[in-house]
């Protein structure tokens, strides 16, 4: 069973484990996800002879892995995939879809963004790659309306980042424009400087894995997609899969939680989405059912439907919901509802608190076998009739109800059949108070305090403010039979007491949060709101968000129903679907963490320390600090040493009395490999080793998620505009968030926005960093004249120093790359040092860190 019509679909799948360039690591994954996307492609009913596969691996392809009828090549250089990329050029009708799957080498860079790298890319062809951003742009020129892009693309090459910034975009010279009826939605395994991991076990890509297992059509077919992103149409019974939903509530957060097993941070981008928004909101997968049944359901009696506050269906399954009324399905019974055959639907009916009826049937749960069901929600009047009892005393049970609240009891005609009689005119009120011994009063009349008399046809009525329900039903039990003497029993009366609220039904989640509490999860940003409950009908549009400490003591109320809640931090999300009781509440746990959480998180507390040195558990240091790249004549060789770390929250505290407190510092790190990094003034700082690498965090007590993304993550491209124009606001607390914000705006790159933001920091901090970029502003092309490089980097090429944050190095050595510089002048010298320091930059530590 095809999941669409996919004749006119084409694709293009490639997979390198092996490059030509020796010094690229293998991989042993990614000609195992090209396979795999090339069985879901069929599953979904691809062709053969519209996929083009490229797979390098070590060794040819066995005979059992080649997919019979697919135009295979073994072999992924630059020139063969264009190669496929023109003959689908020249398949493309106007229609149709085209998906693309990347898996491999690549990385990201601010000047050139996201590279995937060719199997013939090597040192002295670094053209060999493919640029996402102008290939991107090329696809959409194609006459397929609707595309996909999915990249599983790891960064773990042996080239630092001032290598990597000069690796320039390769495209074949085509500058074809976009077409405006074409939509590309790209995902990402990673992000920049994240490395892309494979599962161990299965020697798969873990992106590429979760995404393919989350798309498979069976899982429409069967209603159990392991992400909550099945969308039903209920008026056609189709079920598609959102994109978008799959990408964040699945394939994100079992990615995440699969990196952090292996040590490492991976958080997949949520979808971009490139050209016309009416293509590219269209799903991936659709499925219309062959078999149908029709759901009808009815009120009755029909009238109750006035006080049906909302009514819930559930597809069994975890598929979209159901809630009436919505803004384009009123709720106007009866309602009837195309599903597939063999749908079980669980239905819920919720009544307005004051609503003057009892339910007889308003929840259904039904299995549609037959073509046609007729559910019906029954009610029946809610009425406590008021009995004249002795000496006039009222019913109890209106004390119980009633008294707290403003209420009314309503005299009612009701004829021989229980129809509504509305026959007290002039002639029977005044019969009525001449039996009940008072005169007829006027409308809106005050007859006891606190209770007011007005006429209907049907029976009259007494409004009691609070409080006063008992007097109003004395003197109902007194007309009552007043109004029986005036109709001499051509009618019977009741009494009924109105508007009282019934108990409040509250329903809801409960959040339970790790024993740490919500500084384990959050740190400092645990007052932010970063929790988010969202119907699961539509996640995008949050219902409440609320920070972890607000999670923390109350139940939230959110009325029954199937929710998203989801927790967004800046290194990592966790999402859970929840299904709300009519009555009651639904209990959420909050894990233990999410991702691989900042320092500052895990090393809570010591922000405020300064001059402390902090490793997590397991993690042991010992080492020395000491000022300058090279040592100053006249300053000696001044060294403090710092004790062992061990432990969580253990503290070594570097002694610096005898420092100059102008010249830089570095802690070396003694170890198997030595490792040093830049000391900030009475600044803490955390530190931690891994599998991947060291990581070295300056710790900052400032509640700003930007800086979390930014430092956490090591990503330029973490932080949109906005986030990287707020987080340079956070100077003024805290110089380094102005620092590292400087940097991202620099990346985007923001002109003169970021030119005020490094004028503002001259008057804070003196660093390589400023002045690096400063000249970055200045030379966007970095051709900066030899002469101005001398004069512009004295200061800190003179001083030996080291840019605080790593992606300063790769720009120091790009800007002065091409300058003819002497390694006897103080410039050159500098910049000898940077190289050796770029060829040992740990990848996951945005503060500078290497070894030697």
């Amino acid at each position: 069973m095809s999941a669409l019509e996919e004749k006119d679909t084409h694709a293009l799948v490639v997979g390198i484990d092996k490059y030509d360039f020796e010094a690229i690591p293998p991989l042993t994954g990614a000609v195992n996800d090209a396979l795999a996307a090339v069985t879901w492609l069929q599953a979904i009913g691809v062709p053969a002879a519209n996929i083009f596969l490229h797979a390098k691996r070590a060794a040819p392809l066995a005979g059992d892995l080649k997919p019979a009828g697919i135009a295979l090549t073994e072999s992924a250089t630059a020139d063969d995939i264009w190669g496929s990329i023109r003959e689908l050029r020249k398949r493309a009708t106007g229609s149709g879809r085209l998906f693309v799957f990347l898996s491999g080498h690549g990385f990201y860079e601010p000047s050139s963004e996201r590279l995937f790298l060719a199997q013939d890319f090597a040192d002295d062809d670094v053209r060999k790659n493919l640029s996402l951003r102008d290939y991107q742009r090329f696809f959409r020129s194609l006459g397929y309306p609707q595309q996909f892009l999915f990249m599983d693309a790891c960064s773990t090459l042996p080239y630092a980042s001032s290598v990597r910034q000069q690796i320039q975009p390769g495209l074949p010279g085509l500058d074809d424009p976009a077409r405006a009826d074409t939509g590309l939605i790209a995902c990402y395994s990673a992000g920049q400087g994240q490395r892309a991991n494979e599962d161990p076990n299965t020697k798969h890509g873990l992106f590429m894995q979760a995404l393919l297992a989350a798309l498979q059509p069976a899982n429409l077919a069967s209603a159990a997609v392991p992400p909550v992103a099945v969308d039903l149409d209920w008026r056609t019974g189709t079920r598609s899969l959102d994109l978008y939903k799959v990408i964040a509530q699945y394939v994100a957060t079992t990615v995440t939680k699969g990196a952090a097993a292996l040590g490492e941070q991976q958080i997949p981008a949520l979808p971009v989405i490139d050209g016309s928004p009416a293509i590219t909101s269209k799903p991936i997968l659709s499925l219309t059912p062959e078999v149908t049944s029709t759901l009808r359901i009815e009120v009755e009696p029909a009238e109750a439907c006035a006080a049906i506050q909302q009514i819930f269906l559930f597809p069994v399954g975890r598929m979209t919901p159901l809630m009436l009324p919505s803004a384009t399905d009123p709720l106007a019974p009866p309602l009837e509802y195309v599903l597939p055959r063999g749908t079980r639907v669980d239905g819920k009916c919720s009544l307005a608190g004051d609503a003057p009826w009892d339910v007889v049937s308003a929840a259904l749960d039904v299995t549609l076998i037959e073509p046609r069901h007729v559910k019906v929600l029954e009610f029946r009047a809610a009425q406590l009739p008021v009995q004249p009892l002795p000496g006039g005393t009222p019913d109890s049970d209106i004390e119980a109800a009633a008294e707290a609240q403003p209420a009314s009891v309503k005299i009612d005609l009701a004829s021989a059949d229980g129809r509504p009689a509305y026959e007290m005119n002039g002639d029977r009120y005044a019969i009525a108070a001449e039996a009940a011994g008072v005169d007829v009063p006027h409308d809106g009349a005050e007859v006891a305090e606190g209770v007011t008399f007005y006429h209907h046809e049907s029976g009259p009525e007494f409004r009691a403010a609070p409080g006063r329900v008992t007097a109003a039903a004395h003197l109902a039990s007194r007309w009552a039979e007043g109004v029986r003497t005036a109709v001499g029993g051509e009618f019977s009366v009741t009494s009924t007491v109105r508007g009282w609220r019934a108990p409040k039904t509250v329903s809801g989640v409960r959040f339970i949060l790790p024993a740490g509490g919500p500084e384990s999860l959050a740190g400092v940003l645990a007052g932010q709101p970063l929790l988010t409950l969202a119907s699961a009908a539509d996640p995008a549009v949050a219902l409440r968000r609320l920070s972890l400490t607000a999670a923390e003591s109350d139940l939230v109320e959110t009325g029954p129903g199937l929710f998203t809640a989801a927790l967004e931090l800046p290194w990592g999300a966790w999402s859970e679907l929840v299904e709300v009781p009519l009555a009651g509440e639904a209990r959420v746990e909050l894990p233990e963490s999410v991702g691989v959480p900042p320092l500052r998180v895990a090393l809570r507390g010591r922000a405020r320390q300064p001059g402390q040195i902090s490793a997590l558990a397991s993690d042991t240091f010992a080492g020395t600090s000491g000022n300058g790249l090279f040592g100053r004549p006249g300053l000696g060789s001044a060294e403090s040493y710092f004790a062992a770390v061990s432990g969580r929250g253990s503290v070594a505290v570097a002694e610096f009395m005898d420092r100059d407190p102008g010249a830089p510092w570095y802690v070396t790190i003694a170890g198997d490999r030595r490792i040093s990094f830049p000391l900030y003034r009475d600044r803490s700082f955390g530190a931690a080793r891994g599998p991947a690498g060291t990581r070295v965090e300056p710790l900052s007590a400032v509640e700003a998620p930007e800086w979390d993304k930014l430092i956490a993550a090591g990503r330029l491209d973490a932080l949109t505009p906005e986030e990287a124009e707020r987080l340079s606001f956070g100077k003024w607390e805290d110089e380094l968030l102005g620092v590292a914000a400087a940097y991202a705006l620099w990346s985007q790159p923001h002109g003169d926005f970021l030119r005020g933001v490094l004028g503002n920091l001259g008057g804070l901090v003196q660093c390589a960093d400023l002045d690096l970029l400063r000249l970055a502003s200045d030379f966007p092309a970095y051709d900066a004249a030899p002469d101005v490089l001398r004069e512009r980097l004295e200061r800190p090429a003179g001083r030996g120093e080291v840019p605080l944050f790593s992606w300063g190095v790769g720009l120091a050595l790009r800007l002065t790359g091409g300058a003819p510089l002497g390694d006897d002048e103080p410039l050159g010298r500098w910049r000898t040092a940077l190289r050796a320091i770029a060829a040992g930059l740990s990848p996951i530590s945005a503060w500078t860190c290497w070894t030697e």
